[in-house]
């Protein structure tokens, strides 16, 4: 009985830290220009006349920066920045560029909800460990549509897991709000 008391506390505790670490991020500037792109938009649309796309294959980039190589033993504190996935002109920028097409490549728009016409804008927060591995992803903004939710969900999930935070971050982890923004287009 005590310990999910305990375990209830912390959850609420980690959640209470995440939104204020998220207010800050988004409303004091910390010295960094930051220039905010469009965020991800899935539109659907008729394909164009051809031969059927399915079975052809796209070349994957990475980085030009060898990321692979980077991992670093964090055994001290924890360090972790929050940034936004569409963020640009920051240190980041490589690596949020090649998550961005990993993540791009992974999300769809979920059938039962373009049969409904549901749109909406997602805004999940994940966390990328120094090692590249996803430990979080949490909805922290609603689409009003559980589907579409769960759907940004699975996108994040689905394109983990990623290549390991550069060393000169010196991170353990990378926290990252993404917006996933739906919308039917004809």
């Amino acid at each position: 009985m005590i310990s999910n008391r305990i375990f209830l506390i912390t959850i609420v505790i980690s959640l209470a830290l995440h939104v204020a670490l998220l207010a800050v991020a988004g409303f004091i500037d910390i010295g960094t220009s930051r220039t905010h792109s469009d965020p991800l938009i899935v539109s659907l649309e008729d394909p164009p006349a051809g031969p059927d796309p399915v079975g052809t294959e796209e070349e994957v980039s990475t980085p030009s920066q060898d990321l692979s190589m980077n991992t670093s033993d964090n055994v001290g504190p924890i360090r972790e920045d929050t940034v936004e996935l569409d963020t640009m002109h920051s240190k980041y920028d490589i690596y949020l560029a090649y998550l961005r097409g990993k993540i791009e490549r992974e999300w769809r728009y979920p059938r039962q909800a373009q049969h409904a016409q549901k749109e909406g804008i997602a805004i999940i927060l994940f966390t990328i460990t120094d090692r590249g591995r996803l430990s979080e992803t949490l909805v922290v903004g609603s689409s009003g549509c559980p589907v579409l939710d769960d759907e940004s969900i699975r996108t994040i999930q689905s394109a983990a897991p990623f290549e390991p935070l550069p060393v000169t971050f010196n991170l353990s982890r990378l926290n990252i709000v993404a917006a996933f923004d739906y919308r039917i287009t004809n």
